[in-house]
């Protein structure tokens, strides 16, 4: 599969126009460069899956630090990374349940260059939670390289991002003495509008991607996930269908008093798939009580991930890989004075087809984190 970066060409074009008409900063200014800044990161959680296929109970200590590092004018170093200690049991009949292993992560680790005040230019360990849309790709980080360009039009903020990169999983093997087999490779492109007002937020997405290249391998790890594979074992494995499609998201936050209410969704389609399990869609809302430094906070969704729309081994765990459908309801609590957080999620899931690998499964979550500034 040739895959054709159109997007690309675009933000070329776009860099003179934007020189032509933004209000860029000053020499002098843009010399300062940004303010080093470092924040240690707490996080403990806990989750309980009950399920036929699927049984744990899993305790999790995150420590970790993040920030952003001047190394010359217009040139920063940012990174976020840390360790996980877990502990507790994790059962599953076919080896598709949660880790219960410790392990460190590497969320973000990137040099990122700003030649004009809304044109950064990324290269390294790109964060994929960035990416608006929820169902392209899980929480993690793919090496490779990123183009972003910004603008203000219609009191918001347009951002057009494209990102060649490599994909990841745990699956993926470290050890010098084997080689994977495939070269896989990840493209995604993303137009984002944001406003802010006194009464009303909105965040409006749309975007492209394609995976190619894929392992056989990382197939036979998805077929545990709910992705359709041919093939009967590592070797032989293979996905039925190419990964190619669109994405589409909106949410919509009324503030009114100290009250806000929230309603939203994401779509996706792989159109590689001639299949009726070819589309994700998750439709959210929410309730929130806001004071000066408290929100506190109710929300909830329905969605459904189908079989065939993303690759299983890179999709979020959060709704159950592919081939599930189920709700989600979530209470939460932020205070903005010490930087605290709490939640507490339940969700409940079931398979959208008959599985030998998958089943219904019942899922509590919960969460605290505190973040520390350091500098």
């Amino acid at each position: 599969m040739k895959k054709n970066l159109t997007i690309i060409s675009l933000l070329s074009l776009l860099s003179p126009l934007l020189l032509a008409n933004s209000n860029y900063k000053t020499l002098q200014t843009m010399k300062k460069g940004a303010k080093d800044n470092l924040t240690l990161n707490t996080k403990l959680k806990s989750y309980k899956v009950d399920g036929i296929v699927n049984k744990a109970n899993i305790i999790s200590f995150n420590i970790g630090g993040s920030g952003t590092f001047n190394m010359i004018p217009n040139l920063d170093l940012k990174i976020n990374a840390g360790v996980k200690f877990r502990r507790g049991s994790s059962d599953s009949l076919y080896a598709s349940g949660p880790d219960s292993n410790s392990d460190f992560y590497l969320s973000e680790a990137i040099i990122e260059y700003r030649p004009f005040e809304r044109v950064r230019l990324q290269a390294g360990a790109l964060d994929q939670g960035e990416i608006e849309n929820s169902f392209v790709v899980s929480k993690t980080s793919f090496l490779g390289i990123k183009e972003l360009v910004s603008f203000s039009t219609f009191d918001g903020e347009l951002t057009l991002s494209a990102q060649q990169s490599i994909p990841n999983s745990k699956n993926n093997s470290n050890k010098i003495d084997k080689v994977e087999d495939g070269n896989p490779v990840f493209f995604f492109e993303e137009i984002t509008y944001k406003k802010e007002s006194y009464f009303l937020d909105t965040t409006l997405s749309v975007g492209h991607f394609a995976y190619d290249q894929l392992s056989n391998s990382s197939a036979n790890s998805s077929r545990f996930y709910g992705n359709t594979i041919t093939g009967l074992n590592e070797s032989s494995a293979d996905y039925k269908y190419s990964f190619i499609g669109w994405t589409a998201g909106a949410n919509l936050d009324v503030k009114i008093d100290n009250f806000t209410f929230g309603l939203g969704g994401d779509y996706l389609i792989n159109t590689a798939a001639d299949t009726d399990g070819n589309q994700d869609f998750v439709l959210n809302s929410k309730f929130e009580i806001v004071s000066e430094r408290n929100t506190t906070g109710l929300s909830t969704g329905l969605y459904e991930v189908a079989s065939d729309s993303t690759p299983a081994i890179y999709s979020s765990s959060y709704y159950g890989n592919k081939n599930m459908k189920g709700a989600i309801i979530t209470l939460y609590h932020h205070n903005a004075l010490y930087d605290f957080n709490s939640k507490l999620s339940f969700r409940t899931s079931k398979p959208i087809n008959k599985s030998l690998y998958q089943d219904k499964e019942n899922t509590i979550y919960m969460e605290i984190r505190k973040d520390y500034d350091i500098l």
